[in-house]
């Protein structure tokens, strides 16, 4: 039998190349994350990031399941749906641990700095319990805000997590629950730190009823309709028949966008878009990355089983 796909995990429908540069169709979500809801209300309360985490330990429960660590799990990897539920996005630095009998090479310890775990940044293992460090700080993020945290230069925040330590300047504040969730989630070593099944036994999350959370049955807290989206994600307001747009799309040359599309005029005083050509130098890499042993992803031609298999019952 599948595997039942989680609510909470974007998924990946179709993957082809278009002139050699690979093209993903994924979920789309409501054009806002965690990082601006964040931003909108400077920080959320204990009971609003139990609704948010408990979506992300599903997700993360799932991934783990399939031995796949995400690796860069931040607020803005976490995009919130148009019902306001959790989506995990941004794949692109995953490892799956059953990928190569062979240990990680140095380009497989990535992440984002201020949210790796102390042995990802000093690159020493790979496994499932580093998702579960970056949670930890995730939450630090989500309870308190961005402002009240430290360190705040590049340098400061690889020794902080080097170290695994974390200034918060209202730790006294937190509940007994969360403050034993934090000391679950950010333990030094990562063979003392919890995995995501046993966050779900703490404390802090007695009052969730995990089937229910599952099935994407609880309420958020904010609509994401409340929340305003930043102005350089503003939806581009474009004609998807537009000849032009299509040309772009499809030829060999990438349409340049920065909150809109950028335009320009010919020698005949006629508008066109600006493109430029696509960077492939990264293109090998990126296949061997992509490429699994039961074969669904080769050369970026892919079709998700699962619509492949309601076309075949139709």
């Amino acid at each position: 039998m599948e595997p039942k796909q989680s609510k909470f995990i974007s998924v990946l429908y179709y993957s082809f190349l278009v002139h050699g540069s690979p093209v993903l169709i994924i979920s789309k979500g409501s054009g806002i994350d965690l990082q601006d809801l964040i931003s909108y209300t400077g920080g959320i309360t204990e009971k609003s990031a139990i609704f948010y985490t408990s979506e992300i330990i599903c997700g993360l429960e799932h991934l783990h399941a399939l031995q796949i660590v995400h690796l860069d799990i931040k607020p803005a990897n976490v995009l919130l749906t148009d019902t306001g539920h959790v989506m995990i996005s941004d794949f692109d630095r995953s490892y799956d641990i059953t990928r190569e009998a062979k240990p990680p090479t140095s380009l497989d310890f990535t992440g984002t700095a201020y949210f790796m775990a102390p042995e990802i940044i000093q690159r020493k293992v790979i496994t499932t319990k580093a998702d579960v460090w970056s949670l930890g700080i995730l939450m630090a993020v989500l309870v308190c805000g961005l402002k009240r945290l430290k360190p705040s230069t590049l340098n400061e925040i690889t020794e902080s997590s080097k170290r695994g330590t974390l200034a918060v300047k209202v730790f006294a504040n937190f509940s007994g629950p969360l403050k034993s969730f934090f000391n679950a989630c950010l333990q030094y070593h990562y063979r003392g730190r919890a995995s995501v099944a046993a966050l779900k036994r703490l404390r802090f999350y007695k009052s969730v009823d995990w089937n229910q959370v599952a099935a994407g049955g609880t309420r958020p807290p904010y609509k994401t309709s409340e929340i305003p989206k930043p102005a350089s994600r503003m939806e581009l307001k474009a004609d998807p028949h537009d000849p032009s747009i299509l040309a772009a799309a499809y030829g060999k040359d990438s349409p340049q966008v920065n909150g809109h599309f950028l335009c320009k005029k010919d020698g005949k005083n006629k508008w066109f878009l600006r493109t430029h050509p696509p960077s492939l130098f990264k293109l090998p890499v990126a296949r061997k990355v992509l490429k699994k042993d039961n074969g669904c992803i080769t050369d970026f031609h892919f079709i998700n089983p699962r619509l492949s298999s309601n076309v075949h019952k139709a």
